[in-house]
């Protein structure tokens, strides 16, 4: 049998990889965001994006559990982004 050489992955990234590419983590509690896809543009509003804030591992179901929704539009997000990198 070959020996295996694991790389080593820090619980964070771990958890990270299990929750997908559509997923920020907060880097102080259990808490994260689960990003919805676009999926249609309302002619007034632009193109809406769902955002599901969630807790890690409820001790009842032993599963991450939603807290609550939000629905911001792509531009908003953009334009959030934008000032953070101070580009406005």
């Amino acid at each position: 049998m070959a020996k295996v050489t694991k790389f080593p992955v820090k619980a964070h990234q771990r958890e990270l990889n299990r929750r997908g590419k559509m997923a920020l983590n907060c880097i102080l509690t259990d808490r994260w965001i689960k990003v919805g896809s676009p999926a249609w543009a309302h002619p007034d509003l632009g193109v809406p994006i769902e955002l599901d804030i969630m807790a890690a591992h409820s001790r009842s179901t032993g599963r991450d559990h939603k807290i609550c929704s939000l629905v911001v539009t792509v531009d908003q997000l953009r334009a959030l982004l934008r000032q953070i990198d101070g580009e406005d």
